[in-house]
C-alpha cells in the first residue's frame, strides 16, 4: 500500500510540481492550500507524512503544527519553508513535534531523502 502525504502549499506552482514528483515516486498525495484545509483533511483520513509551509494565507504553520499534532501524533510533520526562520521558531516546531525542517531552495531528490527518513523507509 502506498505511503499517503498530506502536502500544505499554498504556491499552486510548487504543490503542482512537489505533488508530481511525489507521486511519480510513489506516494499518494494529497494538496491543502491552507491551515484549514490541512486539518480538515487530516481529520479525514490517516497520513503517513505532512509537508508543512510555515507561511499559510489563513493560519500560522506553527499553529497548524501544533493542531495536526492533536489529531494525529504519530504523523510524521516536516516543515517546508521558504523564508529563513528564526531559531526560536525552529525549535518551537521542534518542540511541538515537528520531525524536521527544509528549505524550499533544496533539491526535490534532498526533500525525498527527508521523507523517506521521517515515515522510516
Amino acid at each position: 500500500m502506498k505511503k499517503a502525504i498530506l502536502l500544505v502549499e499554498d504556491e499552486k506552482v510548487v504543490s503542482t510540481y512537489l505533488s508530481a514528483y511525489f507521486r511519480r515516486s510513489g506516494y499518494d498525495v494529497d494538496i491543502a492550500a491552507s491551515g484549514a484545509e490541512a486539518l480538515k483533511a487530516a481529520g479525514d483520513r490517516q497520513y503517513d507524512l505532512v509537508l508543512l509551509d510555515l507561511l499559510l494565507p489563513d493560519m500560522d504553520g506553527v499553529d497548524v503544527l501544533e493542531e495536526l499534532k492533536k489529531k494525529t501524533p504519530n504523523t510524521a510533520v516536516i516543515i517546508v519553508t521558504g523564508v529563513t526562520a528564526e531559531p526560536e521558531i525552529l525549535a518551537e516546531c521542534t518542540r511541538k513535534g515537528a520531525f524536521g525542517f527544509v528549505h524550499k531552495d533544496a533539491t526535490v531528490d534532498h526533500l525525498l531523502m527527508h521523507v523517506r527518513r521521517a515515515i522510516g523507509e
